[in-house]
């Protein structure tokens, strides 16, 4: 059974959550293109760029914007 605390994989490094974020995804990429397995799938990638674009949406026209589930996330 995994841990359910988040481990910092650069620790005792002294970073700030966005580059310990970066500094994983980094890391996990390295395993992958090593052989090992996926982390970020280009579905997951997809749908986060499409919820970024409704938020930028909404900040920029300063009204709440109404999102979907897009096929692409199946």
């Amino acid at each position: 059974m995994p841990s359910p605390f988040y481990r910092n994989p650069v620790a005792p490094g002294r970073l700030y959550d966005d580059e310990i974020a970066i500094a994983d995804c980094l890391l996990r990429m390295a395993g992958y293109v090593a052989g090992g397995e996926s982390f970020y799938s280009l579905a997951e990638a997809c749908q986060d760029r499409y919820l970024d674009i409704a938020l930028e949406e909404s900040l920029r026209e300063n009204r709440p914007v109404v999102t979907s589930r897009q096929a692409w996330a199946d």
